[in-house]
């Protein structure tokens, strides 16, 4: 089985999720790569870190502020050695984790997406505090209605305690 369908359509995410990220992994949202592909007006960089282009892979892994998100995460869940590292595609990012972590990981993909899209739409600024508290608040949200399994609770816990620290 592809690794885009595992995480996508086995996933027990919610299926606008599950839809986002078959988008993602298939390189079709809307970032400023594509618009200016399609000659659209567009941001001049990425408008987490003002720095490197957006692509989808740069806002969702490579990016300083992505990767803050994943190590605070990672290291959250045990695993510091799954952060990205600067030069990673979504689709390979993906392929080494174990299928008991497609959910979390959906719901940090979406939930960085949706920060990105106030950033574009709403005038937001960017916040990782503000996105890690999303991201528990979502999370719990989706353990209520069944869809996060183990220990979702106490990664939550610790997740609003890094984001009440900072």
């Amino acid at each position: 089985m592809s690794i885009t369908a595992q995480f996508t359509w086995k996933s027990k995410a919610p299926l606008r999720c599950r839809f986002f990220l078959w988008l993602a992994m298939k390189n079709r949202c809307w970032t400023t790569d594509r618009l200016a592909r399609r000659g659209l007006p567009y941001p001049d960089a990425c408008l987490f870190c003002d720095q490197h282009e957006e692509t989808l892979d740069h806002i969702e892994l490579t990016c300083v502020f992505a990767r803050t998100i994943w190590r605070t995460l990672c290291t959250t869940i045990g695993k510091p050695a799954w952060t990205p590292e600067g030069h990673e595609t979504l689709v390979a990012w993906c392929a080494d984790k174990p299928k008991s972590m497609c959910v979390i990981i959906t719901l940090v993909l979406w939930e960085m997406w949706k920060h990105r899209n106030a950033m574009v739409f709403d005038g937001a600024s960017p916040s990782i505090t503000g996105l890690i508290m999303e991201i528990v608040e979502e999370g719990n949200a989706w353990c209520t209605a069944g869809l996060l399994k183990g220990d979702w609770n106490g990664v939550a816990a610790e997740l609003a305690r890094w984001a009440r620290r900072e």
